[in-house]
């Protein structure tokens, strides 16, 4: 077991027995702390939430720059568990985050399943059925229903990412796809019959993922919709009949790595899409306001299209992004509360381009803000950079492909959390071999159930 968690299960019992108060009794204290991934967003809330509360003291601790944020992963981890610390925990739970040094773990908690199972943070059900003004149904509920473990409600999502499908029409009528590639057989079919077809020719890849050099094949799964644990009953769950699938399709995908740099994103889809060297663009974390979506219109001579990675239930498959929690030590519950709707507001997930949450909002209604904002920041470069070779092509894309956009960004079916690092250790582990041929499917697969089977049982 982590050391982390060994801590958590041995000072729960004394931060829950502190005297803390009930859960609809005001103080008149907020303590938060932000780092460089949330502080946009945290410091606009609070600035609203100090105009709306001015009775309540806010500490508001801001941990700048990427070894700040190193310091304020240690402080929560170590806080939380004596009953210290921020009385709003805002963490993101992107796989990685990208800095000068290198790659490094972004999420707050290594296994953030075992942590709710701990009954570390509150159950906001307790807040938000006593509460009139604040309405579920506003929100996409697919994407809330991630928060709830053992029935009670732990976290409440903010944004949330997805991975979305970009190609040609041209480049699927020329592979002679003519058949509907947003259901989970048909998207199957397209990618074997592509890496059949070109599999020996290093220049031609079924796709690429701009974040992403394969192989991080874990996220095959969560885009799947396949778990490596029922987390109902606390058991390694491999034997869906899907599974053996995803594995082969990460298979035939394994190799595939960029060969050579590119100096803008622009440059990565002209070499690949209109050199036709390409079958899918893979955009593991898809926003509303994610400009590429519109330059890629403006940039490629082709008919684009956009579409859902389809999970095997032919449906879509989103990840939390950024989410909130309220730890069950914090004295000061009811504002933490507050301050979380007032990051669920419409003022603040109808933000402007500078507060910009960086995933999709979980307001339904925002994502409209969102392309408008997106629009005036597209037609404010024109103007400001009309000499300048380089911008003066960004135009407003099609009515058709935008609202197809919004429909693909917004089209969820099940969202999770973040998968425990723990669990991507085991895959790779086991899974390497396979992949690269020395052992067989079913030898990984034993020695991948005997390293989960013994991490839930510890």
């Amino acid at each position: 077991m982590p050391f982390m968690f060994a801590m958590l299960f041995m000072f729960l019992s004394a931060c829950q027995s502190e005297d803390v108060p009930e859960p609809h009794e005001p103080t008149n204290k907020l303590v938060v702390y932000s780092n460089i991934y949330n502080n946009r967003i945290l410091s606009l809330a609070i600035e609203i939430f100090a105009e709306k509360y001015p009775e309540v003291e806010i500490e508001h601790r801001v941990f700048e720059n990427e070894q700040g944020y190193r310091e304020y992963h240690e402080k929560l981890r170590t806080e939380i568990i004596v009953g210290s610390g921020p009385d709003l925990i805002v963490s993101k739970s992107a796989d990685f985050v990208y800095s000068a040094e290198g790659i490094y773990k972004s999420d707050d908690f290594q296994d953030i399943y075992k942590t709710m199972g701990t009954g570390v943070f509150a159950d906001l059900n307790v807040y938000i059925e006593n509460d009139v003004e604040f309405d579920l149904t506003r929100y996409n509920e697919k994407v809330l229903e991630c928060g709830i473990y053992n029935g009670k409600r732990y976290i409440l999502p903010i944004s949330y990412i997805l991975p979305v499908m970009f190609t040609a029409q041209e480049i699927l009528d020329e592979e002679n796809i003519n058949y509907d590639i947003n259901t989970y057989d048909g998207f199957m079919k397209a990618v074997t019959s592509y890496n059949d077809k070109y599999g020996a020719d290093s220049d031609k890849n079924v796709f690429k993922a701009y974040e992403y050099n394969f192989p991080d094949s874990t996220l095959f799964f969560y885009w799947s919709g396949i778990d490596f644990v029922d987390y109902k009953s606390n058991k390694v769950a491999l034997d869906n009949p899907r599974l053996k699938d995803v594995v082969d399709l990460v298979k035939r995908v394994y190799g595939e790595k960029y060969t050579q740099n590119f100096i803008t994103i622009e440059d990565f889809l002209i070499n690949l899409l209109k050199e036709k060297k390409l079958l899918f663009f893979l955009r593991p974390k898809a926003t509303i306001l994610w400009e590429f979506a519109m330059d890629w219109v403006n940039f490629a001579d082709f008919k684009p299209v956009c579409f859902n990675y389809p999970n095997v239930n032919n449906g879509v498959t989103a990840f939390v992004d950024l989410f909130a929690a309220i730890p069950n030590s914090s004295k000061n519950q009811v504002n933490a509360y507050n301050l979380l709707k007032i990051l669920l507001s419409d003022e603040v997930q109808g933000f402007s381009y500078d507060y910009r949450v960086e995933g999709n909002t979980t307001y339904r209604n925002t994502v409209y803000t969102s392309i408008s904002v997106l629009e005036s920041v597209m037609k404010t470069r024109l103007y400001l950079h009309e000499d300048d070779p380089l911008l003066v092509y960004q135009k407003k894309p099609s009515e058709e492909f935008i609202n197809g956009y919004i429909d693909v960004i917004t089209n969820v079916d099940e969202c999770k959390l973040p998968m425990p690092e723990p669990y991507k250790e085991y895959w790779k582990k086991n899974m390497t071999p396979y992949f690269e041929g020395t052992e067989s499917y079913e030898e990984c697969l034993s020695k991948l159930k005997n390293d989960l089977e013994w991490y839930l049982s510890e």
